[in-house]
């Protein structure tokens, strides 16, 4: 066969594959869009295009095989592949194969959505373990012998087709002939279509390729249904298909659960939704937030931070001057100095913030890239009156946060590294000084109040510092401050440098911001999105050291001089509390269903503590930590208590046996958190389906 035949045969056999699956998508979005709401034509054109990057990538990865059978083939024979009547047995039996298993799964995929309301995923596994039973509901519920036929209808059809119109004429015998082209025309010319077949793959021009979360671009779980391949969105969800949560560890340790959170007298297992009051007057507001001068609630601004570990700030006391401009800040804003993220990595910390859920995955994956927990309620949507925004450097499809994002938080509009003017920096994308400057531009043009959340990167690996870095200067370092460099927890100058221009780019953020019209009506909420190791640094103490604290104590401040009292809150403090805070500071009245508290309420007084989850140990340890106690566990049942507020290195301060009731109750409400956690990853928000599934296992 020829190039240009082997070019057609391909060219021929994708094009009738997509136009089966593009039938098999038109008649799913017909069928089930009687009971769908709230999409309009351009969210169906847009779930129908990715849907068809989605089907032309299964279509490359099945047909794969075939191409380097057929190149060596080319290389070496003619007329082999496909004129020759044996290999064109071959493909025949191969595609036949092919097209049973795209209509099994297609199948098993209406079932699935029909009862429900979700893509068809490894989860259906589980069924397996009742086949019986199973197989009866199916044979009960849904008609068997239409689907057969059809079936049976289609494998023929396609048989058909791929005889008569894909594979060419067969080629009178000749033998097994060696080739005559020259062999680097036909190097090359199998180069290019290699190529070209990885990138449609590949799926975008992006620095991250296409991923299942661009499918919830929009809330609405019809829209990402019809978007969605059921053959992939098995394989992306093939790590999650063991169930992770234990609903009766989660009743077991309820009642600690029930005293942290003050949930009601009469709630019951399971039931974690509880009415978040305002606290009025708020003790950090000179004046009520809505009854602002210009009318409108004021804008939110929420900047999360990359390491922006506690220990290398200059306020807990870094002699190096490594955050100036934060530490200035700090001096006239609220500023919580025992804040805590609940784990150590970005994307988890980012789930964190939106959900109010400590991610608690224990893979090393994260709770973001998990298609079968999408669905989250976030307290983001109560700011109603708010145009929502997420800014980051480089791509959104980074950890799959674009699906978590733009599935749960009504019109969010994402800017990210394709729609900035300003040139790529590095992996992470432009800079964290020119982030802000394209961030500053969106509002000050921005008429309705928003909420913004800016996601800075810079300060991480490799640490590039841009040419053009406004009046930012390196600062070079003598004996002695090199020195100290180690002593207080740096790796490197460059580590230094990055962690000083990430604080400039915030300083001239702010900066730039107050000449702007919607600074003063502005709340800017600054922390780290996590710490990192300790590194043996002279301004952390042993306890913080050993129990590996600094991984998540991070500052947190809330800087708006207009509406705020500068003060230092000295509470424990968590990141899933941040949006409760805010919602109360909004007096927003609203329902709650996750683990998030707002901490000015007094009747948490009596709960001054939070969570921490260690997710990179093996086994997986988590813990609750108040001012003065430790109280580690880990999945393998493990309890201790700690006094690790000391100074003193070398001394057991290990006190669960002088204080064994103390240590029962922390350590039950570890337990608590990290099996609520695990279980409300899967039932917060728009969990019908999830419930559904729940009853039916």
């Amino acid at each position: 066969m020829t190039k240009s035949n082997t070019f057609l045969f391909f060219v021929r056999l994708i094009v009738l594959l997509l136009i089966i699956l593009l039938l098999n998508r038109i008649v799913f979005a017909i069928y089930f869009s009687t009971n769908a709401h709230n999409f309009t034509i351009s969210d169906l054109c847009r779930a129908f295009y990715l849907g068809f990057k989605f089907d032309l990538r299964l279509i490359l990865f099945s047909l794969s095989p075939l191409l380097p059978l057929t190149a060596l083939a080319n290389l070496i024979f003619r007329p082999l592949p496909p004129s020759h009547w044996f290999w064109k047995i071959l493909v025949r039996i191969y595609l036949n194969i092919l097209i049973m298993v795209f209509f099994v799964f297609y199948a098993f995929d209406y079932g699935h959505y029909a009862y429900l309301q979700s893509k068809l995923s490894s989860t259906i596994l589980q069924m397996l373990q009742n086949a019986a039973i199973s197989f009866q509901m199916m044979r009960e519920s849904y008609p068997m012998i239409l689907p057969l036929l059809a079936f049976i209808l289609i494998l023929f059809t396609f048989d058909f087709i791929v005889r008569r119109k894909i594979l060419p004429s067969t080629l009178p015998a000749t033998g097994l002939v060696p080739n005559k082209p020259k062999l680097i025309k036909i190097i090359l010319f199998w180069f290019v279509i290699i190529l070209l077949w990885a990138a449609a793959i590949y799926g975008k021009i992006s620095f991250y390729p296409l991923r299942w979360g661009e499918a919830y671009f929009v809330p609405n779980k019809f829209i990402s249904a019809v978007a969605l391949n059921p053959i992939l969105n098995f394989y992306d969800t093939w790590n999650y298909r063991e169930r992770e949560y234990d609903a009766e560890l989660t009743k077991k340790y309820f009642p600690s659960i029930k005293k942290f959170l003050k949930l009601p007298d009469n709630a019951t297992p399971l039931n974690f939704t509880r009415a978040l009051t305002p606290v009025i007057p708020h003790p950090l507001l000179i004046r009520p937030l809505t009854t602002t001068t210009t009318g409108t609630p004021p804008n939110v601004v929420v900047i999360i931070v990359e390491s922006l570990v506690a220990y290398k700030t200059g306020t807990f006391k870094s002699p190096l001057n490594p955050t100036p401009y934060i530490d200035k800040l700090i001096k006239k804003s609220v500023f919580f100095d025992h804040f805590y993220v609940p784990s150590q990595a970005t994307a988890r910390s980012v789930f964190a913030f939106v959900t109010g859920i400590p991610d608690v995955t224990a893979q090393k994956d994260t709770s973001t890239r998990n298609p079968l927990i999408v669905d989250q309620h976030t307290l983001i949507n109560e700011f109603k009156e708010h145009q929502k925004y997420y800014f980051l450097g480089g791509d959104a499809n980074w950890g799959s946060i674009r699906g978590l994002l733009t599935n749960n938080i009504n019109g969010i509009k994402i800017y990210e590294e394709k729609d900035y003017s300003y040139p790529r920096n590095d992996v992470w994308g432009i800079s964290d000084y020119h982030l802000f400057l394209e961030a500053n531009k969106v509002f000050k043009n921005e008429n309705k109040p928003f909420f913004a959340i800016v996601q800075t990167s810079g300060f991480h690996r490799p640490m590039t510092i841009p040419k053009d870095r406004g009046s930012f200067e390196f600062q070079n370092l003598n004996q002695e401050e090199k020195v100290l460099l180690k002593e207080y927890g740096f790796e490197s100058e460059e580590e230094l440098h990055s962690l000083r221009f990430q604080d400039y780019s915030i300083g001239n953020f702010l900066q730039i911001a107050q000449k702007e019209k919607y600074f003063e009506n502005t709340i800017f909420v600054i922390f780290g999105d996590h710490g990192l190791p300790v590194n043996d640094a002279k301004n952390v103490s042993f306890g913080e050291k050993i129990h590996d604290l600094e991984n998540f104590h991070v500052p947190l401040i809330f800087h708006a001089p207009k509406f705020f009292k500068t003060q230092t809150i000295k509470k424990m403090v968590s990141e899933i509390d941040v949006l409760p805070i805010l919602s109360s500071l909004f007096a927003i009245p609203c329902n709650y269903q996750t683990l998030g508290r707002d901490i000015f309420n007094n009747k948490y007084d009596d709960q001054n503590m939070l969570f921490v989850y260690y997710w990179y140990m093996r086994p997986s340890r988590y813990a609750v930590v108040s001012d003065t106690d430790f109280a580690p566990a880990d999945t393998e049942g493990k309890k201790e208590l700690f006094f690790y507020r000391t100074e003193q290195a070398g001394i057991d301060y290990a006190v669960e046996a002088q204080h064994s009731e103390k240590a029962r109750e922390l350590n039950d409400l570890a337990n608590g958190i990290y099996n609520a956690s695990k279980y409300l990853m899967h039932f917060n928000g728009k969990n019908e389906k999830n419930e559904k599934n729940e009853k039916n296992k």
